[in-house]
């Protein structure tokens, strides 16, 4: 009884905290902007803690309390269209997340160079503070290559409707010690099309995308997802190739997204911690969203989260409640109920709670 008190709790604290009638009451954050983002130097920092707990642990990991990002980012434009994006975390190792230079010859045609994401799947490319949920999807955790080392080419075309692309080419292999691991690289490409744009204030939006990306690596590291029965570091050697598609339309109050990822890991898989070593796989997953403003700044969420690892055992779906509370333009409060549909019970259900300050 007592998950059931402290969710009630929850839910009062949500629904019926004051919200600000508009931004006009915020007169330090307009103070925050004008001091430090200018267009040629603009700081921002993302600070989130999260609250993790399940009645009997199933999860990996305990109950409590965790700082689960602390970021401190610096960008701009210079004279001439050079431009850079340089972003660090505190909590985790490396601690460097992004470091791109680029150089923008129009709206039509960029060239970014550095550390940075890897062009592939909308979910991943939404950043921490943006995605709905506390955590992103597994099929999207498991299989997006991440932050990589390299060159891209990206713009926005009109040929009658909006299309967005990025063409890439990358070590491989993460951070990987500021150096590829091999000859080969890592190829990523992604197109988004835009059929309703108008503007970025319309109430219609839908962005389609499909990616696609290619590696041949050499003990690349990967998600441990990849076999659920061991959490342990992963590595991969072999060739990798992964595509997918995805949709995400909002509709006045209403939001519709999804996105489907398959992957085809032909080689070998060795785990850091053990003498051991696992075949190829032929992972794939998928999640649905569906969101409701109930208010100006109150929002649910319903997901459903499936994600296949072809390690011998499938891995159970995931039914998750968000709900999302924006007391100010850079405050966010995100709770999220998440039911594994195997081990249904009440005491396996688990409950995350994030508090965030992002500018």
């Amino acid at each position: 009884m007592r998950m059931k008190s402290f969710l009630s709790f929850l839910l009062v604290v949500f629904l019926f905290v004051p919200i600000p009638a508009s931004s006009d009451d915020e007169p330090l954050i307009g103070q925050l902007r004008e001091t430090f983002q200018k267009e040629y130097l603009s700081v921002g920092i993302l600070l989130q803690t999260v609250a993790d707990f399940q009645a009997e642990r199933t999860m990996p990991g305990f109950n409590g309390f965790n700082i689960s990002n602390f970021r401190l980012k610096i960008f701009g434009e210079l004279d001439k269209s050079f431009g850079y994006f340089v972003q660090a975390n505190f909590i985790n190792l490396p601690g460097l997340l992004d470091a791109k230079l680029y150089y923008r010859f129009s709206d039509q045609f960029m060239i970014d160079g550095g550390m940075f994401k890897a062009p592939f799947s909308k979910e991943f490319l939404i950043s921490a503070d943006a995605i709905d949920f506390v955590n992103r999807s597994r099929v999207v955790s498991v299989l997006a290559p991440g932050r990589q080392i390299g060159l891209q080419a990206r713009g926005r075309l009109d040929p009658g409707v909006q299309v967005d692309y990025n063409v890439g080419i990358f070590n491989g292999n993460s951070y990987g010690g500021n150096s590829n691991d091999n000859n080969d690289f890592l190829y990523a490409t992604r197109f988004a099309f835009f059929p309703l744009f108008t503007s970025k204030e319309s109430a219609d939006q839908m962005e389609i995308g499909a990616n696609i990306m290619y590696s041949k690596d050499d003990l690349a590291p990967v998600s441990s997802l990849l076999n659920p029965f061991v959490y342990d570091a992963l590595f991969f050697t072999g060739k990798r190739t992964i595509y997918g598609f995805d949709i995400r339309y909002t509709s006045g109050d209403f939001l519709i997204s999804g996105e489907y990822l398959n992957g085809n890991f032909s080689g070998t898989f060795y785990f850091l911690a053990a003498d051991t070593s696992v075949g190829s796989a032929r992972p794939e997953g998928f999640h649905l969203t569906a969101g409701y403003m109930l208010s100006r700044n109150v929002q649910l969420l319903g997901r459903w989260d499936k994600f296949r690892s072809d390690s011998g055992s499938d891995n159970p779906d995931w039914a998750l409640i968000g709900l999302n509370f924006w007391p100010t333009q850079v405050s966010e409060l995100q709770l999220n109920y998440l039911i594994n549909t195997r081990n249904n019970a009440f005491k396996y259900h688990q409950v995350l709670i994030n508090a965030q300050i992002a500018f």
